[in-house]
C-alpha cells in the first residue's frame, strides 16, 4: 500500500485555488523588462537558453494552468506564487521603478515564478484569463533566493 504524500509548498507561497486554473496559458511580453540587464535576456547569450525557454513555454502551453501548478518534484512545487514582500531588495525595488507595484496590488501582491529548468525562471503575473504577464527572465534564481535543502 502506498503512502499518500500530502503537498508541501515553500513558505510564503500563497496556495489558494485562482480563476485562471481552468485555462490553458497564453504569454505576453508587455510588462517585461527589458531595460533590465541581469534579468532580461540582454544578458543570454546562449542561443541554446533562450530555444529552451520557448520550448518549454511551447510545451506548458498543452497543459492547463491547474497541472502546470500542481506540478511537484519530491513534494516542491515548480511553479507558484511568491509574495512581492518576500522577494530580494534588489527585485522588490525594481518593481517599484517600473511603476508596476500599484499593477500588482490586484494580483494579490504576489508574483508567479515559473520553473523554466534547473536555477532559470520566469517571472510574472497571471490575469483571470490564464495570460501569463512575464515580467522577468531570471536566469540565476535571483528574484526570490530560496533557502537550500539539505546543505
Amino acid at each position: 500500500m502506498s503512502k499518500k504524500h500530502n503537498k508541501v509548498n515553500p513558505p510564503n507561497v500563497i496556495t489558494r485555488k485562482k480563476s485562471y486554473f481552468g485555462t490553458y496559458p497564453t504569454w505576453s511580453f508587455a510588462w517585461f523588462d527589458f531595460e533590465n540587464n541581469n534579468w532580461s535576456f540582454k544578458e543570454a547569450t546562449d542561443v541554446d537558453v533562450i530555444c529552451t525557454v520557448l520550448e518549454r513555454l511551447k510545451a506548458l502551453e498543452l497543459q492547463p494552468w491547474s497541472k502546470i501548478c500542481n506540478t511537484t518534484v519530491e513534494n516542491n512545487s515548480l511553479h507558484h506564487e511568491i509574495l512581492i514582500k518576500d522577494l530580494s531588495p534588489v527585485a522588490i525595488k525594481r518593481l517599484k521603478e517600473l511603476n508596476l507595484t500599484d499593477q500588482l496590488s490586484i494580483f494579490d501582491d504576489s508574483l508567479f515564478s515559473m520553473r523554466v529548468n534547473g536555477s532559470i525562471r520566469l517571472w510574472g503575473v497571471i490575469d483571470w484569463n490564464g495570460l501569463f504577464k512575464i515580467i522577468w527572465f531570471d536566469p540565476n534564481h535571483e528574484v526570490y533566493k530560496s533557502t537550500l535543502r539539505h546543505t
